[in-house]
């Protein structure tokens, strides 16, 4: 990654850029969200009644990314609670091997 993409991060992470906005004690869904579409998850939670008490109740989690690259994955990783038990060249090799099993069945 080039230099300046650390900067970058560097930055979103100390400013808080990428943020949670509805939080919850016991999360059970995590909405990730940018730019306009933030907008229309918070009218979609509005349409349905569900203010930001009422979501932090029912275990609803909305974390808003204000920077989106280079997206600053600790923050992401927290909202989400989980680790990858995969890593990207493995989860590559995986979904090649699965579209040749595929391709060999037809």
């Amino acid at each position: 990654m080039h230099q300046k993409a650390y900067a970058a991060l560097a930055y979103a992470r100390a400013n808080g850029l990428n943020r949670i906005v509805i939080d919850s004690p016991r999360p059970r869904l995590g909405i990730i969200t940018a730019g306009k579409s933030y907008l229309d998850v918070r009218q979609a939670l509005d349409d349905l009644g569900i203010d930001e008490r009422l979501a932090a109740e029912i275990g609803i989690r909305v974390y808003k990314v204000g920077m989106s690259w280079p997206l600053e994955s600790e923050g992401t990783r927290r909202v989400l609670g989980w680790e990858p038990s995969v890593d990207f060249g493995a989860l590559v090799r995986m979904m090649v091997e699965a579209d040749l099993e595929r391709l060999t069945r037809r």
